[in-house]
């Protein structure tokens, strides 16, 4: 398969992931888990070390959340704003405020290390 066509499958799959959102209520890590398993961890890893299945499509990769040095150059603010509106090769999201919330909370607990 050319990658064009590999590209567009991609694409639209990720488009389809994101659309079927369900909400969810408060910032918890539990439901970050969720929605990060279901709808971040195609291109980002489960690990987030920024391989997921979808990720060999893209040039650069999705960041490593695990490099310490992606949390020195990136706010809560800044990740909700990428969530929420995408950023190059990432597509905005249809996430509610409380969900984004909570993936960030996952994210914070379960990649950040803690000094």
């Amino acid at each position: 398969m050319n990658k064009p066509i590999v590209l567009g499958l991609v694409a639209v799959g990720i488009v389809l992931i994101l659309s079927g959102s369900k909400g969810f209520a408060g910032g918890t890590y539990a439901e970050g888990e969720a929605i990060f398993n279901n709808k971040c961890a195609m291109c980002h890893g489960h690990s987030g070390d920024g391989k997921g299945p979808a990720s060999a499509a893209f040039n650069p990769r999705p960041s490593d959340w695990r490099d310490q040095k992606f949390w020195q150059h990136h706010t809560e603010k800044d990740i909700a704003e990428t969530i929420k509106h995408g950023r190059g090769q990432m597509t905005a999201t249809n996430l509610s405020k409380d969900e984004i919330k909570a993936v960030i909370d996952y994210m914070l607990h379960t990649f950040k290390k803690q000094k």
